[in-house]
């Protein structure tokens, strides 16, 4: 075994070279160095001093740190009052809509209102109850469908009610009344763990606007509520698996990560505690930001907005519109690189005025290659510039999974979207076609029509594609 002794001094005095490194380097470790210098270095040494022949013992492992106590149980308000919102007076007379019976269920709303809220009436089991207000307004109903909640109320007020914004869980919204006013958030936490059941307040003639209180009451569980260590927050994972090395449009491939949302300041309408055991958390509130919490996840990942007509955030189907329970659209599933085209069709698969044959695609939910994506090369150099730089998108949504809030319109319905060819742009919604319906997109003269719901075709969708020259009657399609 090569020896190496406990002290070497490797120096030189007045010599022209010299090694001063030990022969077997990796045994040895500096000491220290000493010299002579003035307004030169004259002489150098190195002391050298040989390593242990292995390294000391790691000391003992600590004991294992004892388990904590288990946290008390979560708990939660039955009922939630919400309000006032508005003004007050004693020339105002109270009242109370509430349930007539246990399981009753409030199957309707109906508001009358012009620049501001007249009256307000509401039915439970289908019955109408009394016009609460004055005579004047325009009647404004929204009719929940058996197992439809109201969730969520935005209601615009200041000495009496402005207006009032009602969002159900299948994510209708009907927005009535003016937009006087400050608005306020009667949006219970979380969201979806209540329903509205009554409505109470202070009503008067049609001069005197009354306010309103949203009574609601627990119909889902609110496991998020509560304190303790390690509170086990229920929920749907979707790996942020990526197919393939690069996206379907050619992008490099997102960098995988992994998202952690602590929520500690949970809502204000319940226990606001600490729910980690983590050393390190961080806390939002109000939980309104986290309503737009995916929204902003997605800028992160690079994607833009998904609007519909003028308005930039207005796809109802997609995060980066006004949908948080969605799945993200299918242009930004393939930015992503989490979805790959079904098929990819141009001019040469659709010649003028000869409708494709028909594409059956899945559930935009249920595989990862299921959009159909349309180049418009046919488009003459005088079209509109947007359609000669995008392409046309079709995907079918249906109301599962990650899906789970799609509105009704997108249910069982095949989505048409504009993307940019280039990506970054804004996604735009050009048509939603239920099944045996047929739409026009006119800017990249395209026509797409969807087969009829069969017992064979619950579960996908069935279209066709027809591009024209001049006119869509160019397609005839059975």
């Amino acid at each position: 075994m090569a020896h190496v002794p406990p002290l070497q001094i490797l120096g030189v005095n007045g010599t022209n070279w010299a090694v001063a490194t030990p022969c077997l380097s990796y045994r040895a470790r500096l000491i220290y160095i000493s010299g002579i210098a003035k307004g030169y270095l004259e002489q150098i040494t190195f002391y050298w001093a040989a390593l242990p022949a292995s390294p000391p013992p790691l000391p003992p492992a600590p004991p294992p740190r004892p388990p904590r106590p288990p946290g008390p149980a979560a708990t939660f308000p039955t009922q939630l009052l919400m309000g006032p919102f508005g003004g007050g007076g004693s020339q105002f007379t109270p009242f109370v809509d509430a349930p007539p019976s246990a399981g009753a269920q409030l199957t309707g709303i109906r508001v009358y209102a012009g620049s501001w809220i007249n009256a307000i009436q509401v039915a439970y089991n289908g019955v109408w109850g009394p016009r609460r207000g004055g005579s004047g307004g325009t009647m404004q109903e929204l009719i929940l469908a058996s197992g439809e909640v109201a969730t969520r109320a935005v209601v615009r007020a200041g000495g009496y009610v402005d207006g009032i914004v009602f969002t159900t869980s299948n994510n209708r919204t009907v927005t009535t009344g003016g937009g006087g006013g400050s608005p306020n958030q009667a949006v219970p936490c979380p969201v979806g763990a209540y329903k509205l059941v009554g409505v109470r307040g202070l009503a008067g003639d049609a001069q005197e606007p009354y306010l309103i209180q949203g009574d609601c009451r627990r119909t889902l569980g609110c496991a998020a509520v509560g304190s303790g260590p390690a509170l086990q927050l229920p929920g749907q994972q979707l790996p942020g698996q990526v197919f393939g090395r690069v996206g379907s449009m050619n992008l490099p491939r997102p960098v995988n990560i992994r998202m952690i949302t602590i929520i500690l300041d949970v809502c204000d309408t319940g226990p606001s505690n600490p729910v980690s055991d983590i050393e390190l958390s961080f806390a939002i509130s109000p939980n309104d930001y986290l309503n737009v919490f995916k929204h902003e996840v997605g800028h992160n990942l690079g994607l833009s907005h998904s609007g519909r007509g003028s308005n930039d955030y207005g796809d109802g189907s997609d995060p980066m519109g006004y949908c948080q329970r969605c799945l993200y659209n299918a242009p930004h599933m393939m930015q992503l690189g989490w979805s790959t085209p079904f098929a990819t069709l141009s001019g040469t698969q659709l010649p003028p005025g000869v409708p494709s044959d028909p594409i059956t695609i899945a559930a935009l939910t249920a595989r990862r290659n299921t959009p159909v994506v349309i180049n418009a090369d046919w488009l003459p150099n005088s079209a509109d510039a947007i359609y000669l730089n995008s392409v046309i998108v079709l995907s079918y949504r249906m109301r599962v999974g990650q899906d789970i809030g799609l509105p009704d319109e997108f249910d069982g319905a095949v989505s048409i979207h504009r993307a940019p060819a280039l990506i970054g742009g804004t996604v735009y919604v050009e048509a939603v076609v239920a099944k045996g319906g047929r739409a026009e997109v006119a800017g990249a003269r395209l026509v797409v029509s969807v087969a009829p719901p069969t017992q064979a075709t619950l579960s996908v969708a069935v279209v066709r594609m027809c591009r024209y020259a001049v006119s869509q009657a160019e397609c005839v399609m059975g």
